[in-house]
């Protein structure tokens, strides 16, 4: 996979994950690294790969949950026990499916939902915990003595504490410390992101479309995005479009790459590359995907200059094409400096990823390397040799245990995946479906019931 034609360009294999940084920060890599993506995943056109059968295999289950299932199949059946043997013309059936699996996918989606989720965030600095640890001494204390502080209480001793909020047990005051107890931090932390969410609409606009497709399609998708203008925000993926490197874990946290597929005009594509793309680049992207997506290829040549805005506008700013927003992990070593001083003390300076110590120095200096998880990532032009917006991504979620570990920005459930392909609740329900839609088509003529009978 890893090989000298890599660097000739050729089509389909990884670039080598052990480069150096300043080969991975440059779009070669990031184009070689998005055509091998495509290679391996395929397009929607072939049949024969995951993408068209995972495309498939959803639309399907999303049929079945709309209550609007093909019909096809129905009437092969049920055309074969036709006295008459015919095509079917004498079947005067009423074929619209019977809304059967949208009642039980609403009861689920429904039920998940009225759980609305509230994060619980835990601090786990040592700081917050050595003042939680002094909650629950005093805490303990209280429980130990509860006796004592009643009998005070009664005596008219002022303790400062409720008798009737002490836990009577030490079980149920860890219950206590674990749901009512939290430092400053941790409360703003779960205020901070409680607005997060709401500014973002996430229990609507997200949460609701992501726990729909958990049950329809069986896997939901969500991408964490930091904009310059809005903050965090959070973005509905379609699973059917998602695509990612090979696991078998339903919360895909050991994924190396992944990303999804979106269309769009040229013309939405010239406001988001800016100026890292040349009208002769849109012109050859417009070339290539002429006669794709209901693309007339009749608009390449038609242009005319509009007066009022002050500019050209092109027959092919209509076009549609496929981008795929990719990010990948990677590791790298992050250089430090330790250096000496004319105090006699030593600290470490942070010098990048590239550093050379200098020949002549009046202080010891040493380089101190920390090798890092990195994510690269870009927008990818699908069909083309072209891309944008690529480089090394900033503020990405980190181990909360290792600093030097990263994530992606997607947070992916599955439900029973084998093979990569997951299995959800309707693709479980399918075939009782069909079976209690042929049972409602037979009812409706007693010729199809005798013949089932005979």
């Amino acid at each position: 996979m890893y090989n000298n034609d890599n660097d000739k360009g050729k089509y389909g294999n990884f670039p080598d994950p052990f480069a150096h940084y300043s080969k991975k920060i440059s779009k070669g890599y990031g184009l070689k690294y998005a055509k091998a993506v495509e290679k391996q995943w395929g397009n929607s056109d072939d049949e024969r790969s995951l993408f068209r059968r995972r495309l498939k295999d959803f639309e399907t289950n999303r049929d079945y949950a709309n209550g609007t299932q093909d019909t096809s199949i129905y009437k092969q059946i049920l055309n074969s026990l036709d006295p008459n043997n015919g095509d079917g013309t004498l079947l005067n059936l009423d074929w619209s499916p019977v809304p059967i699996v949208p009642k039980f996918v609403k009861i689920v989606v429904n039920n998940i939902l009225s759980r609305k989720p509230y994060p619980n965030v835990r601090a786990l600095d040592p700081l917050s915990q050595s003042e939680k640890d002094e909650e629950r001494a005093k805490k303990m204390f209280q429980v130990k003595n509860r006796e004592l502080i009643s009998q005070l209480e009664q005596q008219g001793v002022d303790t400062g504490i409720d008798v009737n909020s002490i836990p009577e047990t030490p079980e149920e005051a860890e219950i206590f410390m674990d749901t009512n107890i939290k430092t400053a931090a941790e409360i703003a932390a779960q205020v901070g992101t409680n607005i997060t969410l709401e500014w973002n609409d996430f229990d609507q606009r997200v949460y609701r479309r992501a726990v729909n497709d958990l049950v329809t399609c069986g896997m939901g998708v969500i991408k964490r995005n930091n904009d310059p203008n809005y903050g965090i925000t959070e973005e509905y993926i379609d699973p059917a479009y998602f695509f990612h490197s090979y696991t078998e874990d339903p919360t895909f946290s050991d994924l190396i790459y992944a990303g999804h597929i979106k269309k769009i005009s040229i013309a939405e594509l010239k406001r988001i590359a800016r100026d890292e793309l040349t009208e002769d680049d849109y012109a050859k992207i417009a070339q290539q995907v002429k006669n794709k997506y209901q693309n007339r290829a009749d608009k390449l040549s038609y242009k005319y200059y509009d007066e009022t805005l002050d500019r050209t506008t092109y027959g092919y700013d209509e076009f549609i094409v496929e981008i795929m927003d990719f990010e990948f992990i990677s590791t790298d070593d992050m250089m430090f400096e330790e250096k000496g001083s004319k105090f006699g003390n030593t600290n470490f300076y942070y010098k990048g990823f590239e550093y050379t110590p200098p020949k002549e120095s009046v202080y010891d200096r040493k380089p101190v390397n920390m090798n890092i998880q990195t994510v690269f990532g870009g927008s990818y032009i699908v069909g083309t040799d072209f891309m944008f917006d690529y480089g090394q991504k900033r503020n990405v979620p980190k181990n909360v245990h290792d600093l030097t570990r990263a994530r992606l920005s997607y947070s992916v459930v599955a439900t029973n995946l084998r093979r990569m392909m997951p299995k959800s609740l309707v693709g479980s329900v399918i075939g009782f479906a069909d079976q209690l839609q042929l049972s409602h088509l037979k009812l409706q003529r007693p010729s199809l019931r005798q013949s089932q009978t005979a």
